[in-house]
């Protein structure tokens, strides 16, 4: 797939109308992507495909990927849908607002990582043990995509346990 130059709300309706294509397409190759915006694209596609849950585990829930409004729209579709979404955050203060009212509204979960999993430096999103987007390092937005891929279903595996041994509910302030 050609690398979309993501500059304005059209290129984001094309990018994301690719990402489907692929996803519907059982597309199997890596897909680079290392921006804000792109990482917003993967994230809404996994919850507009969802058919079981989502699965996030992230720094800090920066507002810049979670709270643009198309990602806020599918994560509020996906609730609705039944869809179970659960995210895993490094940081106790999220910098999302919009996305954490709507987690918080709907039914979404939300934990506080402990212990050594605090400090891990990898980002990853895990849709239905089929596809999965991985960040090496959680400073940046640089990441590769698999939107087919039966190692999803490792890294859901491997959430759960962190959420069973190293995790704590989010207390949301009222």
């Amino acid at each position: 797939m050609d690398k979309l130059n993501v500059v304005n709300d059209q290129n984001i309706s094309e990018y994301r109308n690719a990402l489907k294509f692929l996803i519907d397409n059982n597309y199997k190759k890596s897909i680079h992507n290392n921006s804000t915006t792109d990482a917003a694209c993967h994230i809404a596609l996994f919850f507009d495909h969802a058919k079981k849950h989502v699965k996030i585990f992230c720094k800090e829930l920066l507002k810049s990927v979670y709270d643009t409004d198309f990602l806020v729209e599918s994560l509020k579709n996906a609730l609705m849908r039944g869809i179970k979404v659960l995210v895993l955050m490094q940081e106790a203060a999220p910098d999302s607002e919009k996305f954490l009212t709507v987690l918080k509204d709907k039914g979404g979960l939300l934990y506080i990582a402990k212990g050594k999993v605090k400090k891990s430096k990898i980002n990853y999103s895990v849709m239905d043990k089929k596809a999965i987007r991985f960040e090496e390092c959680n400073n940046n937005c640089a990441a590769i995509s698999k939107l087919n891929t039966k190692k999803a279903k490792e890294y859901s595996k491997l959430f759960d346990k962190m959420i069973k041994n190293f995790a704590e509910e989010y207390k949301y302030v009222h």
